[in-house]
């Protein structure tokens, strides 16, 4: 995700551009579950901090919250982010919430994460 990065630092329009699937950047980032330390960077970043970025769906309706739910990663510092749409529903008529329940908990975080998006559904 280092490559991500540097992209966004060189070239921040980049952040708009998508790819086949209409993934942008930070979608990226969400698809790699590898590393929840770039989405920190990512939704700092002030470009991809817009509301329209933060909440962009892909061809599948997924967003970066519905991406991120998918890998089962700590969702906390991404989920404390106002902008983001914590409610939002794919194409599958799933939101994050739904997601979470219905993945395995591959890094011992699903307990917190559900805490987590309940209390900002509240």
């Amino acid at each position: 995700m280092d490559v991500v990065k540097e992209l966004v630092l060189h070239s921040p329009d980049c952040c708009k551009q998508v790819d086949d699937d209409g993934n942008n950047a930070l979608q990226l980032v969400m698809k790699s579950k590898k590393n929840h330390f770039a989405t920190d960077f990512l939704v700092g970043h002030q470009w991809l901090s817009s509301r329209e970025v933060i909440n962009e769906m892909n061809h599948e309706g997924n967003t970066p919250l519905h991406l991120l739910a998918h890998s089962q990663l700590d969702l906390r510092f991404f989920l404390s982010e106002r902008k983001v749409d914590k409610m939002t529903f794919n194409n599958e008529k799933l939101n994050a919430m739904d997601i979470i329940l219905s993945t395995k908990d591959l890094h011992g975080d699903k307990g917190l994460n559900l805490k987590k998006i309940e209390k900002c559904q509240g």
